[in-house]
């Protein structure tokens, strides 16, 4: 689920630092060859450092392989690792993830399901070598390919880009008054899943219902919000004395 095709924005690859020669996107390019992503720095021996990827989106994985590169010299795969997972607001240590590397050219990780829409790899250089990585695969629940979203529900709708009053994402009914019967509102929604797809149907008329269908990633749930928009009543104009007139 880490690899990198077409050239799309997600899953994108970053480091703590990247040496002046190599590229951090080569982590996760689907290519085995040398090509590889190095801390190498001509100035200085750096001890540590991290890779990450950023799925774009959350997803539940259980599994991490390495592929280092190694020629016995300088470039060499990590003394040690271990790993992190973005839990929305800081960094958390994956439990049971530490590993010791050395002279390894590969090495996978498997842990208990963890949900996350980022992960990463703390390295710990050999004495006197940067670390070199090949390639940093992150694999679904059991080593499968990415789980596909279920969610089918919205964070949030705007009327005429203002919050919907009320809202709750498990709530799918509303009332809203509106001014004058020609107000056609128009309507903004937030999935929760970013590849979650959705449909407003807005009314001909005042009164009348604005429906929004949302249907999962997967394809297997579709929810259905309704907003039932009423004409505010007006008061009766006053006859100057007083009286309401009509």
């Amino acid at each position: 689920m880490a690899l990198q095709e077409n050239d799309e924005e997600y899953p994108a690859a970053s480091a703590s630092f990247t040496g002046q020669w190599d590229d951090v996107d080569r982590i996760n390019d689907g290519d085995y060859s040398s090509n590889r992503w190095t801390n190498w720095d001509p100035n200085e021996w750096r001890e540590k450092d991290w890779i990450q990827i950023d799925f774009g989106k959350t997803e539940a994985i259980s599994e991490v392989r390495f592929t280092f590169y190694d020629d016995e010299g300088g470039t060499r795969p990590p003394e040690s690792l271990y790993l992190e997972y973005w839990n929305g607001s800081d960094w958390t240590k994956i439990k049971n993830s530490d590993a010791i590397i050395e002279d390894k050219d590969e090495k996978t990780i498997t842990f208990d399901e963890i949900t996350t829409s980022k992960i990463r790899a703390q390295l710990k250089a050999m004495p006197e070598t940067c670390i070199a990585v090949v390639e940093m695969e992150v694999m679904g629940v059991g080593g499968d390919s990415p789980i596909i979203g279920e969610d089918a529900t919205l964070t949030n709708i705007l009327v005429n880009e203002e919050k919907l009053e009320g809202f709750r994402s498990d709530q799918f009914t509303y009332e809203l008054e509106v001014e004058k019967e020609t107000d056609i509102p128009s309507i903004i929604v937030t999935p929760t899943d970013l590849f979650a797809t959705y449909e407003v149907v807005l009314p001909d008329s005042v009164p009348g219902k604005a429906s929004i269908i949302v249907t999962s990633e997967d394809q297997e749930n579709t929810n259905t919000y309704q907003v039932h928009f009423t004409v505010k009543q007006q008061n009766p104009p006053d006859d100057g004395k007083g009286r309401l007139q009509g």
